[in-house]
């Protein structure tokens, strides 16, 4: 059908339609033309659908944030689509639960939590240009927001409930904290996988082998390639003209924006009074005190000095630089008409008596263009580009349409270039700018990788949109064993080196258990053993898995000690041997120890709840996960 409207309507036909659709459009919206992948499922929980876009969109909101932890784990797909998949199906799990139990939400608490987020707020308090542009980023009217709102809101609910029904005696704290207190007595050696490396070869059975085995693991995705037009409004500023007229009348229109708020720098002496009875006798202090400051050339510091008693309080402020409207108003209309170096008067506020001097002024000037030009020419050129970011809008929007086999008319028409992307697959790429949910959506739908149409103008924010092409489409395949077997080969390696260094860890520590001294078997094994004396479980100077070794292994029997070993990741073997443990009394331990233990307690205990409401929830649920739609 769209092939048939692409064939039949072009030039004016074509703009004589589009004007036509634009009367529905405008009172009916246009949202259920675009997003195709809203009806694809990922999966299905119990019934409901977590739709593809859906899917998409939080896969990639999760890589975003492991760029920011870890950018290597970030490009695990496996990892991140594992992720993804659990939040989703989970979220829909717990939320059944909380449908069940009546938790509710109400509507000043979810107004309240939206006045609250850091992102929605600015010195002043909430910012609305914050909380829309956020909406517009993310795709959601504030009805959609308000709603997801509700639903964490209600989680966090059951998250506190289960905390609040966790128990835990006094007793069990002060064992939970001598326990993770206790230190212990350690040697430690590892055995090095680059001594037991060299020779150990990979014979290319053993790699057909594996890929015969494994090869459903070596997935390729399905990928596209794509040409894109993009259109933002801070390209065009750049291309915008600048005649110092032009800039000049601009100025003098918004002359206003450019000024700096004027601050002033304020110090106080405030003589209280507390109720009627005081006021008299804290009104006679605060003139005293003006007339030394004034004809005497008493300074501030020896006012209070002088005046501050048991039967008065005087208090000498330095505020700074402060904006209009920060003090109370009686005062900030003295200290805003006041000259530079002049004292004021005592004023009457609720707190007493203020006398105040103002030391210097800055800002309140209205600054000169030359002053501010390069500011305003941003704002310039800005200005000037919106109108014309919005007509080259228009007219990429009518030649990728009428033109749907290419973009090349409309790039050479609007002087915009056509850019080419790397491979991207539905969850995306290497592309910061095209790993958008609806650029991934409009790509993967059939209208543009199946009829290999244009797409429509993708909005990627409020200043920039994309226009986008297919030019080239991988299918999910099985890949060939010359591009995986580098990558099985070092896994093969490592599975026999590990092996290697794993058995003489082993024969090691068996040797010790049978009473060998640890002295003579590191001169026959060429080890060398390291002490390190009372190390605690958050030791962060020993390798990890040492560590956790040290602590797995049984106590010693007193004159005696004890050994064990574990494998490390790097593919070494480390062998720990405990020589003594430095137990600490359970009564030692203050009162907030025990505070801060029993708030940690609290929250592993329900965090392990949690996760087993989660693990009973997924055994009784009817889960479905369409891969296919997921590579």
């Amino acid at each position: 059908m769209l092939q048939i409207i692409r064939n039949l309507f072009t030039g004016w036909v074509a703009v004589l339609f589009i004007a036509l659709l634009i009367i529905p459009f405008a009172f009916w919206g246009i949202t259920s033309y675009f997003g195709s992948t809203a009806n694809i499922d990922a999966a299905i929980v119990n019934g409901e659908s977590i739709s593809l876009a859906e899917y998409q969109s939080s896969y990639q909101n999760i890589r975003r944030q492991f760029q920011n932890i870890s950018p290597q784990l970030a490009e695990e797909n496996e990892f991140i689509k594992q992720q993804t998949l659990d939040k989703l199906i989970d979220r829909i799990l717990l939320l059944d639960i909380k449908e069940d139990m009546g938790l509710r939400v109400s509507n000043d608490q979810i107004r309240q939590a939206i006045l609250e987020i850091p992102n929605f707020r600015n010195p002043e308090g909430f910012d609305t240009v914050a909380y829309n542009s956020f909406l517009l980023r993310s795709g959601m009217s504030a009805p959609m927001f308000e709603a997801e709102m509700r639903d964490d809101l209600s989680l966090e609910q059951l998250q506190t409930g289960l905390l609040q029904t966790t128990i835990v005696t006094p007793r069990e704290l002060r064992l939970i904290g001598a326990i993770e207190r206790e230190t212990r007595d350690i040697r430690y050696a590892t055995i090095e996988y680059d001594d037991f490396e060299a020779g150990i070869e990979v014979a290319q059975s053993e790699i057909q082998a594996d890929y015969d085995q494994n090869s459903a693991s070596y997935i390729s995705p399905e990928q596209v390639k794509i040409a894109y037009i993009h259109l933002s409004i801070d390209d065009v500023a750049r291309e915008v003209s600048v005649e110092d007229g032009e800039l000049e009348t601009y100025f003098d229109t918004f002359r206003d924006n450019y000024s700096v708020t004027e601050r002033r720098k304020v110090r106080q002496i405030l003589v209280y009074s507390e109720g009627e009875e005081e006021r008299e006798n804290a009104e006679n202090i605060a003139n005293e005190i003006y007339d030394q400051v004034v004809n005497s050339g008493m300074s501030f510091d020896d006012a209070r000095s002088q005046y501050d008693g048991d039967e008065i309080t005087v208090e000498v402020s330095d505020f700074g630089f402060l904006n209009q409207g920060v003090l109370d108003p009686e005062v900030d209309e003295v200290v805003f008409n006041s000259d530079v170096g002049v004292l004021s008067e005592p004023i009457q506020t609720d707190y007493g008596f203020q006398i105040i001097i103002v030391d210097e002024v800055t800002g309140g000037d209205r600054p000169e263009l030359a002053d501010v030009r390069g500011e305003v020419e941003t704002d310039y050129r800005r200005s000037q580009a919106e109108k014309r970011f919005f007509e080259l809008y228009d007219e990429l929007a009518v030649l990728t349409y009428e033109n749907p086999d290419t973009l090349d008319i409309a790039s050479e028409s609007l002087g915009l270039p056509v850019q080419e992307s790397g491979y991207l697959s539905r969850t995306g790429g290497n592309d910061i700018l095209l790993n958008n949910q609806n650029v991934l959506s409009a790509a993967f739908s059939d209208d543009v990788l199946i009829e290999g149409n244009n797409s429509e103008l993708i909005e990627i924010n409020a200043d920039q949109i994309v226009v986008i092409r297919v030019t080239e489409h991988l299918p999910q395949r099985i890949m060939e064993l010359s591009e995986v077997q580098d990558s099985i080969r070092e896994k093969i390696l490592f599975d026999k080196v590990s092996g290697l260094t794993a058995d003489r860890g082993n024969e090691i520590v068996e040797k010790i258990r049978q009473g060998a001294d640890t002295d003579t078997v590191a001169e026959e094994y060429s080890i060398i053993w390291t002490n390190k004396n009372e190390v605690g479980r958050t030791d962060l100077a020993l390798n990890r898995q040492l560590l956790q070794a040290a602590f797995v292994a049984d106590k010693p029997v007193e004159g005696e000690i004890s050994v064990t070993g574990t494998p490390l990741i790097t593919g070494d073997y480390g062998i720990v041997i405990i020589q003594n443990v430095n137990d600490i009394d359970p009564e030692s331990l203050a009162d907030e120890d025990i505070a801060e233990i029993f708030n940690r307690v609290m929250q592993n205990n329900a965090s392990r709840t949690w996760s087993n409401i989660l693990k009973d929830l997924r055994a009784d649920a009817d889960i479905q996960i369409f891969e296919d739609n997921l590579n």
